[in-house]
């Protein structure tokens, strides 16, 4: 069972994000969303995912997920192609806009992220390493 403590953790981890996502968009203005990055870089680390993949993947429903990647279809972003097995399952695949898009993005949500983060000490970095790091369970 949660502590309120726990419940508070949450909620300031949910507002950290919420901030880093207000940034983000200060920054980028309306050309780059933090979910337009993640549908970019799932494209490019699945190899040609099916909508169902991606539906899957952001939680939502494949009509849902069809809405935005039909708007990054449009930016030439995203492309669709012809399954390679079974050709009438539809696979996404990035171009090479989306490709230079999500590298931009990557770039710009670490500036924005590093610009948030020089608001902690060293010691308060060090220790929010050490904790995302225990979370995330890496070494």
């Amino acid at each position: 069972m949660p502590s309120e403590k726990t419940d508070d953790l949450a909620m300031l981890i949910m507002s950290a994000g919420r901030l880093l996502h207000q940034c983000l968009a200060r920054s980028a203005g309306d050309k780059i969303s933090l979910l337009h990055i993640k549908i970019l870089a799932f494209v490019s680390d699945k190899r040609n995912p099916t909508m169902k993949d991606i539906a899957g993947y952001l939680g939502i429903t494949a009509p849902s997920a069809t809405v935005i990647v039909n708007r990054l279809v449009r930016s030439g972003e995203l492309k669709r192609m012809p399954g390679r097995i079974d050709r009438r399952k539809v696979q996404i695949a990035l171009t090479r806009k989306g490709a230079s898009d999500l590298r931009r993005g990557h770039r710009l949500s670490l500036h924005v992220l590093k610009s948030e983060l020089v608001k902690l000490t060293s010691n308060e970095q060090h220790q929010l390493a050490v904790i995302l790091k225990k979370l995330t369970k890496q070494k």
